[in-house]
């Protein structure tokens, strides 16, 4: 073979390989779990620097309008991954999931002036919202006497709880709070006494169309990661030295 066509092979297998290594990741404004930015950051980007790394791949981020338009990206294999899945047969049907933390308990928040939540009775003829492909409890997510008004985020949620178009947001309280100095309506709102706290774990979502095709080797590199408290450590990490987002 002639030097120069087997230069040009070597040149065309090494980019291979690089590309080869290359991770792809949809993330939206979902502060404190994903902020966009010129480089984003968050306790999802965190978590999915430390699996790349693992595994010894590159990531490279992709943003997306929101949480829908994501999970849609992963389910076309458009995207190798997401975070912060929760586990159900649809999800398992588009995604291999990897469990690596435990969720948190969702609060339920009103306008203040608003008579509190007590009970789960008291959701009853109120207007939910609720944003599109978010998994809450099965409870709620099956009850079809509940009013449901989908929204694309939280933070419209917010505002249209503000301006009266709804009743009720549901959210977690690292959420709310990464929101409120950004919104300015901590005195307009309140978080009501009822919780529902979740037994259930966050998953990555590594989609079963992604052209990357883990081997067995590297999926059992990140469970054993998970089980050793690699990204539950990292995310804690990014907790300590991000404290104006909490």
């Amino acid at each position: 073979m002639p030097l120069k066509i087997l230069f040009y092979n070597v040149i065309f297998l090494l980019n291979f390989s690089i590309e080869a290594k290359m991770l792809t990741a949809c993330i939206d404004h979902y502060p404190p779990l994903q902020v966009l930015a010129e480089k984003p950051y968050g306790e999802s980007i965190s978590a999915l620097k430390a699996l790349a790394k693992v595994i010894n791949y590159e990531i490279e981020f992709v943003t997306g309008p929101n949480f829908a338009r994501c999970l849609k990206l992963l389910e076309l294999g458009q995207v190798d991954i997401l975070a912060g899945l929760v586990d159900n047969p649809k999800r398992r049907e588009i995604a291999h999931l990897i469990s690596y933390k435990k969720d948190t308990q969702y609060i339920f928040i009103t306008r203040a002036d608003e008579n509190d939540i007590e009970s789960y009775q008291d959701l009853k003829q109120q207007l939910i919202g609720v944003t599109e492909n978010t998994l809450y409890f099965e409870q709620f997510d099956n009850d079809s006497s509940l009013k449901k008004v989908p929204v694309k985020d939280i933070k419209i949620a917010l505002r249209m709880l503000i301006k009266d178009r709804i009743d009720i947001v549901i959210t977690a309280q690292e959420i709310l709070n990464s929101l409120l100095s950004e919104l300015n309506i901590q005195n307009q709102i309140k978080v009501n006494a009822f919780t529902y706290g979740l037994n259930r774990n966050l998953n990555f979502g590594i989609s079963k169309l992604s052209h990357i095709h883990l081997s067995k080797i590297e999926i059992a590199k990140i469970k054993l990661a998970a089980q050793e408290g690699l990204f539950v450590k990292v995310i804690n990490q990014f907790i300590a030295e991000h404290p104006e987002l909490y």
